[in-house]
């Protein structure tokens, strides 16, 4: 390799770190990303409108944990929350939780309860600021 093309490499690569490292926003979590402060129907309305029913499933239950992994939520606050935006929503089917959990969005310490998953932030992938 010419010194020429190696120079070009280094600036190339500093380049890149400079986007890549220290843009903001690039390596936010979902919590800083995603406004969890939103009242339901905007949330719904902004995040989870016109997503298939398993993802809608889990980014509900991440709004009311507020992306908190160890807060558990239960069937029927996650009901409620829906039948308020049956609108948004469409109506809710006993099988979105158990999609939701075999695509890993959820998991169910026990019956009738969820906790948001390891993997519930590709729900919103697509909000992070890049």
């Amino acid at each position: 390799m010419a010194k020429d093309d190696l120079q070009d490499l280094i600036e190339r690569v500093a380049k890149l770190e400079a986007i890549v490292l220290v843009r903001p926003g690039v390596f936010k979590s979902p919590q800083e990303t995603v406004n969890f402060r939103l009242n339901e129907r905007a949330f719904a309305d902004k995040y989870v409108k016109g997503k298939a029913p398993e993802i809608r499933f889990g980014m509900i239950v991440a709004y009311l944990a507020k992306g908190d992994q160890t807060k558990e939520i239960t069937i029927g606050d996650i009901k409620g929350a829906w039948g308020r935006m049956t609108s948004i929503l469409k109506s809710f089917n006993d099988k979105y939780p158990t999609v939701a959990k075999t695509k890993g969005y959820v998991d169910s310490p026990r019956k009738s309860v969820y906790v948001l998953s390891s993997e519930w932030k590709e729900l919103f992938r697509e909000y992070d600021e890049v």
